[in-house]
């Protein structure tokens, strides 16, 4: 009977020091990430610090000068064709009816589609 307890309590042990196990992994963990972010907290503060030196070096470098543009104009005359003005003679109209009033076209004897037939 007392070997029944015995095993109770070395399950209850080795479950008690897993626990253990695992909270020591996850502090570890935690740990290391937190550091991880501190040194990333650093690199960035260092670096905005050395961005703002240098823009500021920049800035005081500028050097305003005033200049007066000129540009001279250049026209540019363009000799386009211009349809609008375009008169059509009496034989283009003439043209033009023939090809309006011609019989339509007739399809081939054997170019029709033959019949839809039922699926087999």
């Amino acid at each position: 009977m007392i070997g029944r307890y015995i095993n109770g309590a070395i399950a209850i042990a080795a479950i008690a020091l897993l626990a253990w196990g695992a909270r020591a992994l996850y502090m570890a963990g935690y740990r290391a990430a937190l550091v991880k972010q501190q040194t990333d907290a650093a690199l960035v503060a260092a670096a905005r610090v050395d961005f703002e030196v240098s823009v500021a070096r920049a800035i005081n470098n500028i050097e305003v000068k005033h200049v007066t543009i000129r540009q001279n104009l250049e026209k540019e005359v363009s000799h386009d064709v211009v349809y609008r003005d375009c008169v059509a003679t009496p034989g283009v109209f003439e043209l033009s009816n023939q090809a309006l009033a011609a019989p339509t076209a007739h399809p081939a004897a054997d170019s029709l589609v033959p019949d839809a037939q039922p699926a087999q």
